[in-house]
């Protein structure tokens, strides 16, 4: 009887530690995968850990070159623009200067043929007559400099020119008061011409007048010119700054013919001169 309780307590042991063991490798078996999802999860994981950081470089390597490729794009039309602007302020800097150039030069080439000094005594706007358009800026300075010192000693001289004009109109010396006579003239200008009223007046040595010569006819009209009547230091009777008549100080009285053109190119003036010693 005792064995027999015996035997049934050991098989209950065994069959207890069987269901313990049968237990344990059926969890272990549920938690632990087969081998080929073992290595399909290692290749997930290995591309899970790789391509993102593959994605992220190639995405950053992108974004800098469209980025470069930006700012390159948008810096040309700058540059140019800036270029363009710079080329368009120097251009017209060069075109103000050539325009000052010109006048200065006109100016002086007027002052310069009516200025009534001695003889032997003139100025010249020298290389000016040969003025280039396209020069650069920094020699069309160059130029206008030249120009504005010459006109300073012009202005220079026909300041002491004047005192000496008023010195000989207080206290004149033979031949340095003439009366001048403008008997007749014609204005020729391409197909019309007209003939002038007479002039007269009286003239100091060393001074020069503009003088306007109308239509007789038409006195109202619009019909007329400038003339610059000058005499010189030097006794020379000028007629827009041509030399028509030498003022000689034992004639009393001369006459002569002119021929000259206007200020401007566009007319031709004719007609008969004569001073009379005062």
């Amino acid at each position: 009887m005792i064995m027999h309780r015996l035997g049934l307590a050991t098989l209950a042991l065994l069959l207890s530690a069987c269901s313990t063991t049968t237990q344990v490798l059926e969890e272990k078996t549920a938690t632990t995968p087969p081998p080929s999802e073992m290595t399909n999860t290692t290749h997930q994981s290995e591309n899970h850990d790789t391509l993102p950081i593959q994605e992220t470089l190639n995405d950053q390597t992108v974004s800098e070159t469209m980025t470069s490729v930006k700012s390159k794009t948008e810096q040309a039309p700058t540059e140019f623009t800036s270029n363009k602007t710079l080329n368009q302020q120097n251009e017209q800097e060069r075109q103000n200067l050539l325009n000052k150039r010109a006048e200065l030069s006109d100016s002086i080439q007027f002052n310069a043929k009516n200025l009534t000094l001695v003889t032997g005594k003139s100025f010249s706007i020298g290389h000016s007559h040969r003025f280039d358009n396209q020069q650069e800026i920094t020699t069309i300075q160059d130029d206008i400099q030249h120009l504005q010192n010459l006109a300073a000693a012009i202005q220079r001289e026909q300041a002491q020119l004047e005192k000496r004009i008023e010195t000989r109109k207080l206290s004149p010396n033979k031949a340095d008061l003439i009366q001048v006579y403008l008997s007749e003239a014609t204005v020729a200008q391409g197909n019309h011409s007209y003939q002038t009223m007479p002039l007269v007046g009286e003239w100091t040595r060393g001074e020069s007048r503009m003088i306007n010569i109308k239509d007789k006819e038409l006195f109202n009209s619009d019909s007329s010119e400038k003339i610059a009547i000058s005499f010189t230091e030097g006794y020379h009777l000028l007629i827009n700054g041509q030399s028509v008549i030498n003022v000689d100080a034992k004639t009393n009285k001369k006459e002569a013919s002119f021929n000259v053109s206007n200020d401007k190119k566009s007319a031709i003036i004719t007609g008969k001169i004569d001073y009379k010693l005062k």
